[in-house]
């Protein structure tokens, strides 16, 4: 809930607001005060250009700005009480601020000035993968840095972070900006991985008891030296963005498998987190784990990933959708 004074301030906003919109010809920018609760840990002022994102449909915009996660263009967010204070030391000019930056944010490389080894070094500090739905997402992949896996992507984003570490913009990569680092696209991909390992390293809890605070149950991979039997281990982040595709982080998935000293289905229930079933533990049937999907994509449609389960084998090392010819050779194995 908001307070009294931060409901008054987002009044205050939204006149200051059509105010520079319409004093500055500005179009395409969305912007939204979200509440703390389950998306954001304190009340958030969001910023989005629409174009960055690809799309004009009003529907469209307003799913894919609904949840920070979702967002495939250019954000930039602000907690509540810490816009008020700036807004306090240096007026409403903080608004034209984020607006300006938003809509001068290039979707080439045009406006940017990567002309020295320290702004490329700058902008390949801020390289990071994210984990989006391939098939809702095709309007923006094609302007994108990714690797399809099944109906998902792994995609390269810019994430701008404040003097205090805080992510306050993001936005995928630009296709034409990664062309000006002159380096291979899958070697890119290795370098944000591993940065993105450095930064939102994932937590495995085995939920066999119930657990229901997976942070108080949190332990890495390593951190395990015997295997592990359970009927269910959920893979997530303490950064929201990041726990599906801590799957994809470099030698997570043969560890897993390791683990649990077997094959595994995995169900990508949506951005913060996958759940791995062992192949021949007590939940394998490959229906209910399907229904499982349905069910949270049916919950949670702003967090939907994927339409389809997926399976690691451990003799292959193979990821893949898990089809009926993949069911038939596991029933003959």
């Amino acid at each position: 809930m908001l307070t009294a004074e931060e409901k008054q301030f987002r009044t205050k906003m939204e006149d200051e607001m059509k105010r520079i919109f319409a004093a500055n010809q500005i179009s395409g920018i969305d912007w939204e005060v979200v509440e703390a609760g389950e998306t954001e840990p304190e009340s958030t002022v969001r910023w989005v250009n629409r174009k960055h994102y690809g799309t004009d449909d009003p529907a469209l915009r307003k799913a894919y700005f609904s949840m920070h996660r979702k967002i495939d263009g250019m954000m930039m967010g602000m907690p509540v009480e810490v816009l008020q204070n700036q807004v306090k030391l240096q007026g409403w000019d903080v608004l034209w601020n984020a607006v300006r930056t938003l809509q001068d944010f290039p979707l080439d490389a045009s406006h940017l000035n990567l002309k020295t080894e320290e702004d490329k070094e700058w902008m390949l500090d801020c390289l990071g993968v994210r984990l989006v739905n391939a098939e809702e997402r095709k309007h923006c992949l094609a302007n994108a840095v990714y690797r399809q896996i099944g109906d998902m992507a792994l995609t390269l984003y810019l994430e701008f972070k404040d003097e205090d570490g805080r992510e306050y913009a993001c936005s995928m990569l630009p296709k034409a900006v990664s062309q000006e680092f002159e380096m291979p696209e899958d070697v890119m991909m290795t370098n944000a991985l591993e940065q993105t390992v450095r930064n939102h390293p994932v937590y495995v809890v085995p939920v066999d008891n119930g657990v229901t605070d997976y942070y108080e149950y949190a332990r890495t991979l390593d951190s395990y030296a015997e295997p592990v039997d359970t009927w269910n281990m959920t893979l997530f982040s303490k950064d929201w963005n990041f726990g599906s595709v801590g799957l994809f982080y470099p030698g997570v998935m043969r560890k897993i498998a390791d683990l649990l000293q077997d094959s595994y289905f995995v169900v990508f229930s949506g951005t913060p987190e996958c759940h791995i079933h062992p192949a021949h533990g007590r939940y394998p049937d490959a229906a209910r784990l399907r229904e499982l999907l349905d069910m949270m994509n049916t919950r949670f449609p702003e967090q939907k990933l994927t339409d389809c389960l997926y399976y690691f084998d451990r003799e292959t090392e193979q990821f893949s959708v898990y089809t009926e010819d993949l069911a038939r050779n596991r029933m003959s194995a």
